[in-house]
């Protein structure tokens, strides 16, 4: 909500309280359609043999799409989390 209206610095502060208080947010997740069936695939989870070459196809993905023109929405704050 503050983050889709600009107000990043209440944003920050809702986060620090919340950080504060012991409130974590879980982890963002999503079901992969791969090889014999889903696969869970949970942001920052490297504890699967197959990470490293996950991780390396993301990379590559994310530069094809920064040469092919995109650019990042800040809209929904989504890119000040990825180092969180």
């Amino acid at each position: 909500m503050y983050a889709t209206a600009g107000r990043w610095s209440k944003l920050e502060y809702v986060r620090m309280l919340m950080r504060n208080s012991g409130v974590k947010k879980d982890p963002g997740c999503a079901w992969i359609d791969w090889g014999n069936g889903f696969h869970p695939f949970v942001v920052g989870d490297r504890s699967k043999p197959e990470a490293q070459e996950i991780y390396m196809l993301l990379c590559g993905l994310d530069s094809f799409m920064k040469v092919s023109g995109y650019v990042e929405s800040e809209d929904l704050g989504l890119t000040k989390d990825f180092d969180q």
